[in-house]
């Protein structure tokens, strides 16, 4: 082979190696310019940078709570503040009190949401419907109660009905009251035996003669739940406290009264006047708020 072959031959190999080169580097220039492009023509997309906290950053961040902002109405239909509701069958009891609306059902948890804005009262009615919460109440006033309001509530599923009025107390005439009024003041430590064994303030819903020398009650406390209790009237020793149904309670019903011991820590917006000494207590009408 003469020297003009081998000349070729030469630059031949050469040039292969050198586009091996370049494409072990990064591409052709045709290459990089096409990404550059490309990169140019996305960054151009991107309005704000997007910032991502890190793990630490999330959980060291302050939560910031809205505050709860409470509506105070001074009055609803005409009926001033606190509001006290109460129903039977099954018993319940609640309020609009202090910017809450609260409903208390034996063996539940209490629910208690805020007052919304006061709805309007379109033939003397207003329906709150708040968080699952729904409430009307009525003017018309409440037989059952001689309450100025009757309400309903409508709470998973369940209905409540009751009557609802001002927080007020007022005292009627106890006219003709149960025989068992005369047990009082010679049950007082019987009484006071069997309301200390108590878990928090009770009514006496009955009172009567058991075994010589003690006498047995049932007790009620502020939303229809009822106990049995047996004590001595001389000694107050006690001799039974047993939970009992609301038919069980019953039977031993004697009108429709109900005797709060003075200062027991019971409350009712109702007193029924009696020839008791008032430092013994109180005669209350059976369910009042």
């Amino acid at each position: 082979m003469d020297m003009t072959g081998i000349r070729h031959i030469s630059k031949f190999i050469v040039g292969a190696l050198a586009a091996s080169a370049l494409t072990s580097c990064g591409g052709t220039d045709t290459e990089e310019r096409s990404d550059t492009s490309s990169s140019t023509t996305q960054t151009g997309h991107i309005e704000r940078p997007v910032v991502i906290a890190t793990e630490t950053e999330r959980v060291t961040a302050p939560i910031i709570e809205e505050p709860v902002v409470l509506n105070m109405p001074d009055e609803i239909l005409g009926v001033e503040l606190p509001i006290i509701m109460s129903g039977t069958e099954p018993f319940w009891s609640g309020s609009f009190e202090g910017g809450w609306i609260t409903l208390d059902r034996p063996g539940l948890p209490l629910i208690e949401v805020p007052i919304p804005e006061l709805p309007d009262a379109g033939n003397g009615r207003m329906r709150f419907n708040t968080e699952g919460l729904d409430i009307t109440l009525a003017t018309g006033g409440c037989e059952a109660a001689d309450s100025e309001l009757s309400v309903t509530v409508l709470f998973e599923d369940a209905e409540y009905v009751g009557c609802a009025g001002m927080e007020t107390t007022e005292v009627r005439d106890g006219g003709d009251l149960p025989l068992w009024y005369q047990l009082v003041p010679g049950s007082i430590e019987a009484i006071d035996a069997c309301l200390a064994a108590a878990d928090g303030p009770r009514f006496v819903r009955a009172l009567y003669p058991r075994e010589q020398g003690t006498v047995g009650m049932i007790l009620v406390d502020g939303v229809g739940r009822y106990e049995e209790c047996g004590a001595e009237v001389d000694t107050g020793e006690l001799g039974f406290f047993d939970p009992v149904s609301s038919e069980q309670a019953a039977v031993w019903f004697d009108g429709d009264v109900m005797f709060a011991r003075a200062d027991s820590g019971t409350s009712c917006n109702i007193q029924l006047s009696s020839p008791l000494d008032a430092s013994l207590g109180q005669f209350h009408p059976k369910g009042c708020r």
